[in-house]
């Protein structure tokens, strides 16, 4: 993969996020501010938006990399992913230590359940292309 094409890819992505997070904090802004009639999106938060989406967009072609072990790929990208989270959401709030403790934890939970559904999801996929892959006619048909 070139250069070129993996800006490419990180952008486009990033494009994606970024607009997924803008339209669920516009419709949380619409939800909690319905009766004000005015909803204003800050140009620091949608700023911070912007770093999110770069950052999980990278982590994202980070995980896609086949040449990488596994292992390796999915620890980059809960890193970034959590550094991403803690940066532009928590950080912000100004809140004690312990509330970082506990985003952490909660979403070390969160992607734990997801990697796990994700694993056996991947898993089952593995094994019927395989299967497929290992049959090999026996009988010449009239088709």
């Amino acid at each position: 993969m070139t250069a070129k094409s993996l800006i490419k890819k990180i952008l486009i992505h990033t494009c994606v996020w970024y607009t997924v997070v803008m339209g669920a904090y516009a419709l949380l802004m619409c939800l909690v501010h319905a009766g004000t009639g005015t909803i204003l999106i800050e140009a620091a938060k949608s700023l911070m938006f912007l770093l999110f989406s770069l950052l999980v967009a990278g982590a994202g072609v980070v995980l896609r990399i086949p040449n990488m072990n596994g292992v390796l790929r999915t620890a980059i990208h809960y890193v970034v992913t959590l550094a991403a989270l803690l940066a532009t959401f928590v950080l912000p709030m100004g809140t004690t230590p312990s509330f970082y403790l506990v985003a952490s934890v909660i979403y070390t939970v969160i992607y734990l359940v997801i990697l796990g559904i994700a694993s056996i999801f991947r898993s089952r996929y593995s094994r019927l292309a395989d299967k497929e892959a290992a049959y090999q006619k026996q009988f010449k048909g009239k088709h």
